[in-house]
């Protein structure tokens, strides 16, 4: 994918600061990890990243899918919504 960064070149400098340095993916050492919820093999967890939050779905120990979220409640939504795909997925495959 392309990005021209001619977009950002009007950006305040705090402005751009914090979106250099800070990502939903990159979470901090010290982040507290939240859980969501457990159902069967699969968990959800959010960590708090002071501007947003970061959501991963697990299975088995293995994280599968992660995703953004503006607050804890939108995070425990997507992964929910996520999560019903994936069940769904394993009804289809008995295996």
């Amino acid at each position: 994918m392309f990005i021209d960064e001619a977009l950002f070149e009007n950006l305040d400098e705090d402005v751009a600061a914090l979106l250099s340095e800070r990502s939903v993916n990159a979470v901090p050492a010290d982040a507290e990890r939240i859980e969501l919820f457990r159902d069967g093999r699969y968990a959800a967890y959010a960590h708090d990243l002071g501007f947003g939050w970061r959501w991963a779905l697990t299975r088995d120990g293995h994280e599968i899918q992660e995703g953004p979220a503006l607050s804890q409640r939108s995070a425990l939504s997507s992964a929910r919504r996520v999560l019903a795909f994936y069940v769904r997925f394993d009804r289809a495959d008995p295996s």
